[in-house]
């Protein structure tokens, strides 16, 4: 009678055990996307900082010849520096044409492109910040759902050129500032630049998800 007495209280015990771990493992899975989720949105409030300071230093700048100016301009000029990426640890810059500020009149939008995430037309006025997790551009046509916005564009690109923003597809105009920048040209319209070097057009898509907004107060 002992024996079997001991033998159900160590049954007991290891069931006992067992769900300690599983809800030990609970716990640690649930720490840990806190701190994560935590993590994310510090990063995404350095974003909005970095954009919403770009926007500052951009207020009496201006080519009045167009509405926009990109961060490489900037850059260029050296009336501002490279923005870095919050969201990578190594020394990875927020893209430089893909990042810019447009001029409406009397008002300034800010365009940040950061690895995957984007803060979309801030005004740095309201300062009322969006930023958007993107997909990779892709060539098959993709589907808008209640959380997804899809864009759609006509891009151009060189697959096999040594300068990796050639290399990604582009707008006609950011394409057209980058070739001309690095070739030293001038051209104003894609189709000016020679077949010999093999530019490629193509509609992409991607999706736009709104991850992350501070409203007005």
């Amino acid at each position: 009678m002992g024996n079997k007495k001991k033998k159900g209280n160590r049954g007991f015990s290891a069931i006992q055990f067992f769900f300690v771990v599983i809800i030990a493992g609970i716990v640690v899975i649930v720490i840990t996307k806190i701190v994560f989720d935590a993590d994310l949105r510090r990063r995404w409030g350095v974003m909005a900082y970095d954009a919403t300071l770009f926007g500052y230093n951009a207020v009496n700048i201006q080519d009045e010849e167009r509405d926009h100016m990109y961060l490489q301009e900037f850059v260029d000029q050296e009336l501002f520096s490279e923005i870095k990426n919050p969201f990578i640890e190594s020394d990875e810059y927020c893209h430089p044409y893909h990042s810019f500020v447009t001029y409406e009149g009397d008002k300034k939008y800010v365009t940040l492109e950061c690895g995957n995430y984007l803060v979309d037309r801030l005004s740095i006025v309201q300062e009322h910040v969006m930023i958007y997790e993107l997909s990779e551009w892709t060539t098959t046509s993709l589907k808008e759902t209640k959380n997804n916005q899809v864009e759609a564009k006509t891009l151009y690109y060189i697959p096999e050129n040594n300068d990796i923003y050639l290399r990604e597809p582009q707008t006609s105009e950011v394409f057209l500032l980058i070739f001309n920048k690095m070739y030293q040209t001038s051209y104003r319209r894609i189709d000016e630049i020679p077949e010999d070097y093999k530019v490629e057009k193509q509609v992409f898509y991607r999706t736009k998800t709104l991850v992350y907004e501070t409203k007005n107060k």
